[in-house]
Parts: structure tokens; C-alpha cells; sequence
């Protein structure tokens, strides 16, 4: 009987030895899981904030020059930045001439509306002698968001009759 107890009292023994050290590497076990479980949820959230971005942006299509560009410019620059006029050197009626270097500097810089002079004179504060358009009414802020994010989009300007832009008082002599 004494050696039943004596095994019994060692195997208990061994249990309770096992029973203080299991909490310690249960504890662990929990932590490491709990962090792998943080760090993995921490990359899907990352993960579905890019793809809905990409998703986001994908979903917009890009600033279409003829439709959307074009009407503006013809209404409210070039009228004063033509081949006549060439006000600031500058002549908007095709991509070459708008594109050319300037003493001044470039007109519009692709990809970069912050460097595009033709953005940021759209942005002065009206009594600034540069802001433009110089006469007349402002170009509406979501026109001027429109410019921006065409510059934005790498300011894709066709070539040809497309991509031309004639003043009124030269529409109206043909």
C-alpha cells in the first residue's frame, strides 16, 4: 500500500510539476497566437484598403481631353493664348504650342498639376495680377479640379483636329 501511495503521490507529483509549467507555455502559446492573429488581421485590413483604392481609382475613368478639356479651354483661354494674341507666350490651340518651352517655364508639366502653371493660375486668388483668366468669370472650381486632375492623369492631349482649339474671333471669319 505504502509503495501505491508513493506512485500515486509521484505520479501526482509529476501532475502538478506539469500542471505549474503547462500555464506558463499556455500563456505563451495564447500571446504568439493572439500576435499572429493581430499582425494577420492588421495585413488584411491593409490589403483591403489598397485593393479598394486601386478598386476606387479603376471604377473612375480617366479625364477625356475632347469632351471634357477641350470645351473649356476653347471657352475660357484660348481666346487671349493664340497664335495672334500669344498673351504669357503662350498658345493653347494645339499640344505642340502648349507643350513648347517657355522663357517663363512649362505650361503644363504631366503628371505634376502643383508645377503646371496653367493649374496653379487657375488657383491664384482673383485679385492676383496673374490669376486667370485675366477677364470675365472664374473658371468654376470642379472645371479647375477637372484641369487638375488631367494634368494629374499624365494631361493626355490628342494631335490633329481633335486636339485643336481655335479661337471665336477666328471661327466666326470662316
Amino acid at each position: 500500500m505504502m509503495q501505491a501511495r508513493a506512485g500515486r503521490s509521484n505520479q501526482e507529483g509529476d501532475k502538478m510539476r506539469s500542471f505549474s509549467r503547462k500555464p506558463r507555455g499556455d500563456a505563451f502559446a495564447q500571446f504568439k497566437d493572439a500576435f499572429a492573429m493581430k499582425i494577420q488581421c492588421q495585413i488584411a485590413v491593409a490589403a483591403s484598403l489598397a485593393i479598394t483604392s486601386i478598386l476606387h481609382a479603376a471604377g473612375e475613368s480617366p479625364v477625356d481631353f475632347v469632351k471634357q478639356i477641350k470645351p473649356i479651354l476653347a471657352d475660357r483661354c484660348v481666346e487671349c493664348h493664340n497664335s495672334e494674341t500669344l498673351l504669357g507666350e503662350l498658345n493653347l490651340q494645339t499640344r505642340a504650342l502648349a507643350f513648347r518651352n517657355r522663357k517663363a517655364g512649362p505650361v503644363i508639366v504631366p503628371k505634376n498639376a502643383e508645377k503646371s502653371m496653367l493649374y496653379l493660375v487657375l488657383t491664384l486668388p482673383p485679385k492676383d495680377v496673374k490669376a486667370m483668366p485675366a477677364t470675365g468669370h472664374r473658371i468654376p472650381k470642379d472645371e479647375v479640379n477637372l484641369i487638375r486632375q488631367w494634368i494629374t492623369e499624365g494631361a493626355n492631349w490628342p494631335e490633329g483636329k481633335e486636339g485643336a482649339l481655335m479661337p471665336e474671333h477666328k471661327k466666326s471669319k470662316k
